[in-house]
């Protein structure tokens, strides 16, 4: 019994729908397409934002991997840069950390490349490379983008 009266139920909601008295959507959502003349964030005060390409070779040469925020081995895509990184390339306004931990421990900070200051742009199409020294290469376990 309980069936049959959900089953009239959905039948008189269908009519409903598909009547002329049913309300009808006639407004589009074209303002989400546009951006407001009075934006809080726009392209002078918005976030910088960086990203870092590792390397197996000095002076980012070669193959690279790339990577927009921080990471350990536990990602699959930094493994093959944990205790074998050369060179890396910073990308955008930020300051890239490379750790002798996987938890990223300050002391255990092993060097930084930055990209910071008022003469930096934001654009992620301006880098800069560095090498690592010899002695850190085979250390790096984690690493972390941070602004500036």
């Amino acid at each position: 019994m309980q069936w049959h009266s959900f089953a009239c139920l959905l039948c008189l909601f269908s009519v409903y729908a598909h009547s002329s008295k049913a309300p009808k959507a006639t407004h589009k959502l074209s303002f989400l397409s546009q951006e407001p003349e009075d934006a809080p964030v726009n392209g002078t005060n918005m976030l910088a934002t960086q990203t870092v390409s590792m390397y197996h070779d000095m002076n980012c040469a070669g193959n690279s991997t790339s990577f927009t925020s921080s990471g350990n081995s536990f990602l699959s895509e930094f493994l093959p840069y944990a205790k074998n990184l050369w060179s890396a390339k910073l990308c955008g306004k930020g300051t890239f950390f490379y750790f002798a931990t996987p938890e990223m421990h300050m002391l255990s900070t092993l060097g930084h490349l930055s990209r910071c200051g008022p003469e930096v742009t934001k654009d992620t199409d301006d880098c800069t490379c560095g090498n690592l020294k010899p002695e850190m290469r085979t250390r790096v376990r984690s690493f972390s983008l941070q602004y500036c």
